[in-house]
């Protein structure tokens, strides 16, 4: 009885391993204001690994260079699941079936995760007419600090020289875009046709940080086995963020209230 038992262990414990989801938050945000998506993964035996990216996360100080290197954020994530491959929770987590989410910027960190490669040439020529095209609303004049960024300080610098290198972690097995950021436009089109893993695109119809004809539907257009959804068509941007306390709707009411006649499309 207990050469049988032993022998079972191995395969009890296979049994306990979840698959994992990566999730990347917007320009500015916070792995917490995903908390809505991550609980309802965890409750359907996903294990869930969140990080607030370095300078571009509102639990710090904001810095243009966190704001500027947008690939940095997939290293982030590559680095978290290298991790958590050795770390405490390595025996329950199922490292051959690992998916990224990610909202606005962050849906543009999971598509750089999967392989699509930037150029930045690509956003600075395509968004030079856009409304927010120097900058998003927590960094209206980032685009000017390019220049100075490039001159006095050498880590900006080198990560500007690899903003093109392939940032593709080879573990992530599908992924998840909701309301995907202007940045994808800097991605090369070649390198999008390139991704084969299954991708759901979500967005809505009243996205002025996002438009979803803009960002989504032209990353569906360029991605071979995506899918594309529109949520609501009244619905704004940070919809895809968690409800607001009654503090956040009187500070924050640009995030904090949607578009009129919009609802959350994760109220069923």
């Amino acid at each position: 009885m207990a050469g049988e038992i032993a022998k079972e262990a191995p395969l009890a414990i296979r049994q306990e391993a979840y698959p994992v989801v990566v999730l990347s938050h917007g320009t500015g945000g916070t792995a917490a204001g995903l908390a809505w998506l991550a609980q309802r993964l965890a409750r359907n035996g996903f294990f869930v690994i969140g990080v607030d990216h370095h300078g571009n996360t509102a639990t710090e100080a904001y810095r243009a260079e966190g704001f500027l290197c947008w690939w940095e954020r997939a290293r982030d994530l590559t680095v978290l699941l290298d991790h958590h491959a050795t770390g405490p929770f390595a025996r329950r987590i199922d490292l051959g079936r690992v998916y990224a989410a990610g909202f606005s910027l962050g849906g543009y960190t999971v598509l750089s995760l999967l392989g699509a490669i930037t150029e930045m040439p690509l956003f600075v020529n395509w968004a030079s007419d856009k409304p927010w095209g120097n900058g998003p609303r927590e960094f209206p004049n980032l685009g000017e600090l390019i220049p100075t960024l490039l001159e006095s300080n050498p880590v900006f610098r080198a990560s500007w020289d690899r903003q093109s290198a392939s940032y593709m972690d080879t573990r992530i097995k599908g992924g998840l875009l909701c309301a995907p950021a202007p940045t994808v436009r800097g991605l090369t089109i070649d390198s999008l046709m390139k991704i084969d893993v299954p991708v759901s695109i979500a967005a809505v119809g009243k996205d002025l940080e996002a438009p979803s004809d803009l960002c989504a539907e032209w990353v569906h257009q360029n991605l071979p086995n995506s899918t594309f959804t529109l949520l609501d068509p009244g619905a704004g941007h940070y919809v895809f963020l968690c409800e607001c306390t009654d503090w956040g709707k009187a500070h924050e009411a640009e995030i904090c209230r949607d578009a009129p006649g919009g609802r959350s499309p994760f109220d069923t």
